[in-house]
């Protein structure tokens, strides 16, 4: 008896086939795989660190505590993140005294923007400060998550974070505004400048963005002799152009940060930004 052997290529087994690699998603906004609810940006490779409420959970909120839309305050979904990158700009000026030098600006632009006739006042730094805000303003505290985002920004780096306040200043929170939102921590942990905290604020708030551009920025002194660091910028945000302003002040160990964002419609808001780093008192 002899082995059989194959009479043809037909006998022998084909390869297995080999699978295509499968096609990544485009870069865009999709349903968060860790938090149900939220959309996270994917850049096309990887899930970035923003994250937005999804719109179809946002509709269903109830009629008594409404929600922006996405894109119509810009950016406040993400306002208790970033700021977690801005405090660490702190321990960066420690650790690179070279930058602190140059983050040192003195002098700089003197704020003539001034709180108007009835404008009320805010504290700031537990109590440690002050600012003014327009009462015509509408208060968003409970519309955007005070408490969540306070818990947020603080377990990581065990710095105790307040937002000290948030304001609809334009528009309305239906259909679209500008927020200016105030953010102040007692203690850092670290010495620091505002021109440091000030640029790590935007880097941190617009990574995953592209086309970004600090349209203005510079050092600024506010009439009660307080030295800050001012700058706009502004990125595409699905079919808006988001406007931004914020303005820092450092005071050793002590950081009070004023953020407005907007649209290219409404502006920036940076002239109550302004006037509100101009009405910072600090005990």
């Amino acid at each position: 008896m002899t082995d059989q052997q194959p009479t043809s290529a037909t006998d022998f087994a084909a390869p297995a086939a080999v699978a295509p690699a499968p096609e990544l998603p485009p870069a865009g906004w999709y349903p968060d795989p860790e938090q149900a609810g939220q959309q996270r940006y994917w850049d096309g490779r990887e899930w970035g660190t923003h994250r937005v409420i999804d719109p179809a959970v946002r509709d269903q909120r109830s009629s008594t505590a409404p929600r922006a839309r996405v894109g119509a305050i810009v950016g406040w979904s993400i306002a208790g993140a970033v700021v977690l990158l801005g405090l660490i700009g702190g321990a960066i000026a420690m650790i690179v005294p070279e930058l602190a030098d140059a983050a040192s600006e003195a002098g700089g632009r003197e704020l003539t923007a001034a709180p108007g006739d009835g404008w009320s006042t805010q504290d700031v730094l537990e109590g440690g400060g002050t600012i003014a805000v327009d009462p015509a303003w509408e208060d968003v505290t409970d519309i955007i998550g005070v408490s969540e985002m306070e818990d947020q920004m603080a377990g990581p780096l065990d710095v105790d974070v307040h937002v000290d306040g948030a304001w609809l200043t334009a528009g309305d929170v239906e259909t679209g505004g500008v927020m200016l939102m105030v953010i102040s921590a007692v203690d850092t942990g670290g010495p620091s400048v505002a021109r440091v905290e000030t640029t790590a604020f935007i880097s941190s708030a617009t990574a995953g963005f592209e086309d970004v551009t600090t349209t203005a920025q510079g050092a600024v002194r506010t009439s009660s002799g307080l030295t800050a660091y001012l700058a706009e910028y502004e990125h595409p945000y699905y079919d808006l152009i988001s406007t931004n302003a914020v303005g820092v002040v450092v005071d050793g160990e002590r950081q009070v940060l004023v953020y407005s964002t907007g649209s290219d419609t409404l502006g920036s808001g940076v002239e109550n930004v302004e006037t509100v780093l101009n009405s910072l008192t600090i005990d």
